[in-house]
């Protein structure tokens, strides 16, 4: 998949709203909010190979932030609805479109991209029914739209 001029010419402008200096470089560490403004959603794998291969601390400019972006998008639909939802599916033992709290908070705390006990407690307030099962639907919609 290659890009429009357009798109790139949007993706330059996401860019340089990051650009702190006014000289068409961001920090390393930003790449993956950026790719997150232009809609693409990056795993932590993917911001630390970014990270690795560049060194931490370094600058970016936009040449070599496009060649990052256009890597991660080429991963496709990681970052979709129906790949979270797929994701989810391994955990739902019943097949009823439930997963238990316990092991979205696992998932949600060990994996990859992990997060603290109070970011979970905050994202599963009053998703849960009555015998302490989540949606896993709803919830990715939820997470989904930020």
């Amino acid at each position: 998949m290659s890009l429009t001029d357009d798109e790139i010419g949007e993706i330059k402008d996401t860019f340089l709203m990051f650009d702190k200096k006014g000289d068409e470089k961001v920090a390393v560490d930003e790449v993956g909010d950026i790719m997150r403004s232009c809609g693409l959603n990056p795993v932590g794998a993917d911001i630390d190979k970014v990270v690795e291969e560049l060194g931490k601390g370094t600058q970016v400019d936009f040449e070599q932030y496009l060649g990052f972006h256009e890597e991660c998008a080429k991963k496709g639909d990681s970052g979709t609805l129906a790949a979270f939802m797929e994701a989810w599916k391994c955990f739902d033992h019943e097949g009823n479109g439930f997963v238990g709290n316990a092991e979205i908070r696992h998932v949600l705390t060990s994996m990859a991209d992990t997060m603290t006990d109070e970011d979970v407690d905050a994202i599963l307030e009053g998703k849960e029914d009555e015998e302490g099962l989540i949606n896993y639907e709803e919830f990715s919609k939820f997470i989904m739209s930020g």
